[in-house]
């Protein structure tokens, strides 16, 4: 049986980290933890959660439910208030040394049983606070499995950050998954490009995903110079096995044949493989 080792191409691995890298850099995205990947004390990193206190109305990490990834977020209403508090999920985003007013959003989202669950995007003043414009994007009902949801928006004058939020009206449960807030970038008048590929993929999880990899084919190497190590001992014995029977297999022939000319005694046996079974004793006695 041979065994062939799995290798690993380190260099291959590097590459495709570095253009992970270089893709990041050209698809800025403004949202930090887009993908709900990273999480503190079961909640999602630099996301604030507002759910006015009711039965059966929370928000929660769902690593159940997602649309790439290991995680989203998700809000719930058993019940509908009798005054509507839009419950959410929200991310403050900063704009300052931003040089451009045109951005784009994008985010996924699943619903069951919903009434409205939509993103808002809020343009704050800071002081005195208060909001200067707002946007929503397509507002879901009912049930939808996931769907990607997108804007175009131009900052308002005035504006010193922005709030994006993942909202959830009424009864029913809504999804989010993989926010994205990024640079429009404008060519030849009014034909606009988007800096993002990004739609079933999150940047850190691709790089943990090699990572993890890497990391099951050196446990498998390592497995399989254990497995030929315990085959080589095993073919080591069987190998010093067959030698001994049939040292033992011609003592026996050697003897057999001796006593049928009546040149050996029953108690008297021959050395070890001498040049010719019928003058082993002229052979020793020339020795003397």
């Amino acid at each position: 049986m041979i065994f062939r080792y799995k290798r690993i191409n380190i260099a291959t691995i590097f590459v495709a980290y570095f253009l992970i890298i270089e893709f990041n850099n050209y698809s800025e995205n403004f949202i930090k933890n887009s993908g709900f990947e990273e999480e503190n004390k079961l909640l999602p990193l630099y996301w604030s959660l507002f759910v006015q206190p009711q039965e059966g109305s929370f928000g929660k990490i769902d690593k159940k439910i997602f649309y790439s990834g290991k995680k989203s977020i998700m809000l719930n209403n058993a019940y509908p208030y009798q005054k509507e508090p839009i419950n959410n999920w929200s991310q403050k985003v900063s704009i300052n040394g931003l040089d451009k007013k045109d951005i784009y959003f994008e985010g996924w989202i699943k619903t069951e049983k919903v009434y409205k669950a939509y993103f808002l995007i809020q343009f704050w003043k800071q002081a005195p606070a208060y909001i200067i414009d707002s946007k929503k994007t397509e507002v879901l009902i009912e049930t939808n499995d996931w769907k990607k949801l997108t804007t175009n928006i131009t900052i308002p004058e005035g504006t010193d950050f922005i709030v994006v939020r993942c909202v959830i009206e009424g009864m029913g449960s809504a999804w989010f998954d993989d926010v994205v807030l990024n640079y429009e970038e404008k060519r030849n008048g009014d034909e606009v490009t988007i800096k993002t590929v990004k739609e079933n993929q999150n940047i850190e999880e691709g790089i943990k995903k090699i990572e993890q990899r890497l990391e099951d084919l050196l446990k498998e190497n390592a497995q399989l110079k254990d497995k030929i190590n315990l085959l080589e001992e095993e073919n080591k014995k069987i190998r010093e096995e067959l030698e001994n029977k049939y040292i033992k297999r011609i003592e026996k022939n050697i003897i057999e044949d001796n006593k049928k000319e009546g040149t050996i005694q029953d108690d008297e046996k021959p050395p070890i493989l001498v040049p010719h079974k019928k003058n082993w004793r002229m052979i020793k006695k020339e020795q003397e």
